[in-house]
């Protein structure tokens, strides 16, 4: 039973992780939209902060 409870909060750590990471690469994605085509840059810049976990 105890090595059950390092596994789950190793998953637990992993998924926590990979949805940083999607985060991440989600918001590098549309930074570079928003510098392809300058003139949608205000409308990616107020969805940010509605994407961004914090």
């Amino acid at each position: 039973m105890h090595a059950l409870i390092p596994f789950s909060h190793g998953w637990a750590q992993t998924l926590q992780l990979a949805s940083e990471g999607a985060s991440l690469v989600l918001a590098g994605a549309l930074l570079q939209v928003a510098l392809a085509s300058e003139h949608r840059e205000q409308r990616v810049l107020l969805y940010l902060p509605r994407l961004s976990p914090l």
